[in-house]
């Protein structure tokens, strides 16, 4: 009776041992999250060093693949109209995602080259299409992350919610990167 009574002790001084170590550890290491600015779709959202501005998207069920042939998915395939621009220094966005409702992050596809802006000088906004694959599940609220660097950990991050329209059955065939006019007050 008297070595349960110990052992029950010593396991609650180890737990209470144990939370206090997490405690302390959450309060005095370093965190590191990303810089988040969200925005709404239109705005011109900042991402040091330049900004961004989602303009909206589509979604469809096949990819056209630019040589010819279609890509087929599982999901469905979200293009999103985005315009980047470098403000006091060029910008390379190195990463962009959707996350769904449910947390769910879904990078930019790989199985469509480019799929990225470039980099994107002051004052000479690009616009382009960034081509995701999802599944069919996530497309009631989205949002697309832009983030400064590829690991989004201590990164400028701009978060932008992105209303996606009915999935249509022709085939998508994303916007080619242009340059657009500078907007009034921009760098020239």
């Amino acid at each position: 009776m008297v070595s349960s009574r110990l052992t029950v002790a010593a396991l609650t001084a180890v737990v209470v041992a144990g939370g206090l170590l997490a405690n302390h550890a959450e309060r005095a290491w370093p965190a590191t999250r990303p810089f988040v600015t969200q925005g709404a779709p239109g705005d011109t959202v900042p991402l040091e060093p330049g900004t961004v501005t989602v303009h909206g998207a589509r979604a469809a069920r096949t990819l056209d693949d630019g040589y010819g042939g279609e890509l087929t998915t599982a999901g469905v395939w979200v293009a999103v109209d985005l315009s980047v621009s470098g403000t006091e220094k060029p910008l390379r966005v190195g990463r962009f995602s959707l996350v769904d409702d449910d947390g769910r992050a879904f990078d930019a596809t790989r199985r469509l080259s480019p799929n990225h802006p470039g980099a994107a000088q002051p004052g000479s906004p690009i616009r382009t299409e960034i081509v995701f694959e999802i599944p069919e599940d996530a497309l009631g609220g989205l949002a697309l992350r832009a983030s400064e660097l590829s690991v989004p950990q201590l990164s400028a991050v701009a978060e932008v919610p992105v209303p996606v329209g009915p999935v249509d059955d022709t085939p998508l065939a994303p916007r080619a990167a242009t340059l657009e006019e500078p907007a009034e007050g921009d760098l020239r």
